[in-house]
């Protein structure tokens, strides 16, 4: 057997192994940072169902695995509407898997706060459900989380 690649004896060789392990963890650390002011920013996505006008707020970069705030309001033509029943319904589309659903809770002025889990990267759908009274208004939403 040839020992002249393993001999601790050798600078050469530990000096080309430092090498590697210098360049390995250079490249390890290159990885996706966020923008400047990425990491608290918000989005806002909106869609009218009947008379209801059902706001979803949350993270513009959504990391998986993370929970994360996701603020429902909801408005109509006389302004925000309290004391609904919401909660969220949560699905990978391209996964098998059954959907994660968490309760909101009111906060008044029409707004309603979930924490929410997105287990996975990839894209979701994201479905508000908001019950008034009598009657249940859905709101389809979409998002991604890295």
């Amino acid at each position: 057997m040839d020992n002249r690649l393993i001999n601790p004896t050798q600078p050469c060789t530990w000096r080309g192994l430092l090498l590697a392990l210098a360049v390995l963890l250079a490249l390890g650390a290159c990885g996706e940072t966020p923008a400047p002011g990425a990491a608290g920013k918000i989005i806002t996505q909106q869609q009218q169902v009947d008379t209801l006008m059902i706001t979803v707020d949350l993270p513009a970069r959504i990391p998986a695995a993370t929970e994360q705030d996701v603020v429902v309001t909801l408005t109509d033509g006389h302004g925000t509407v309290d004391g609904a029943t919401v909660w969220l319904t949560l699905v990978m589309p391209n996964m098998v898997m059954s959907s994660n659903e968490p309760d909101a809770h009111a906060e008044g002025s029409g707004r309603y706060r979930s924490k929410v889990l997105f287990t996975m990267v990839g894209s979701w759908n994201l479905d508000v459900h908001a019950v008034l009274g009598n009657q249940e208004y859905v709101a389809h939403f979409y998002t991604q989380s890295m």
